[in-house]
C-alpha cells in the first residue's frame, strides 16, 4: 500500500508526461507577456513610463491595484482592513517552489515527502506589497 501511494504522489509531483522541464516557465512567460499587452492595449491613456513598467513586467509606486495585477499577476494572498484613513490592503506574492531533484526522494514515504515540502514552503521569499485606497504605496521583501 505504500508503494502505491508513492507511486501516485510521484505521478503527481512529476506528471506522466514527456514535456520538457523549461516549457511551463515558457508558457507562464508568454501568459505574462499577453497579459501586460493587453491591458496596455485596452488602456491608451497611460502615461508611457507607466506602460513600459507593465510590459517590463515590473512594478512602481502609485500603481492602481489593476495596473499591479497587469504587470505582475494576482497575488497568492490579500489581508483587508479599513478605518478612518482609508482601505488598506496587503498583497503577498511567494517565490515559487524549487523543482525537487528527483533522486533526492528516493526511499522517501509520502509523508517524508509531504513534510519536506511543507518545510520548504515556510522558507520560501515572500513579496508584501501595501495600498491604501487602491494604490501601491510601499512593499517589504521577507
Amino acid at each position: 500500500m505504500r508503494f502505491i501511494l508513492w507511486l501516485v504522489l510521484m505521478f503527481l509531483l512529476y506528471g506522466c508526461s514527456t514535456v520538457p522541464a523549461n516549457q511551463p516557465q515558457n508558457n507562464a512567460r508568454q501568459i505574462a507577456a499577453n497579459r501586460h499587452q493587453h491591458y496596455v492595449a485596452t488602456h491608451p491613456s497611460l502615461p508611457e513610463p507607466v506602460k513600459q513598467t507593465i510590459l517590463e513586467g515590473a512594478i512602481q509606486i502609485g500603481m492602481t491595484k489593476e495596473m499591479v495585477i497587469a504587470s505582475i499577476g494576482d497575488p497568492d494572498h490579500v489581508q483587508r482592513s479599513g478605518d478612518a484613513s482609508g482601505i488598506k490592503e496587503v498583497w503577498v506574492y511567494y517565490a515559487p517552489l524549487p523543482e525537487p531533484d528527483p533522486g533526492s526522494l528516493v526511499g522517501l514515504s509520502p509523508a517524508d515527502i509531504a513534510f519536506a515540502y511543507s518545510i520548504a514552503q515556510s522558507r520560501r521569499k515572500a513579496t508584501y506589497l501595501f495600498f491604501v485606497d487602491g494604490i501601491f504605496k510601499s512593499f517589504r521583501e521577507q
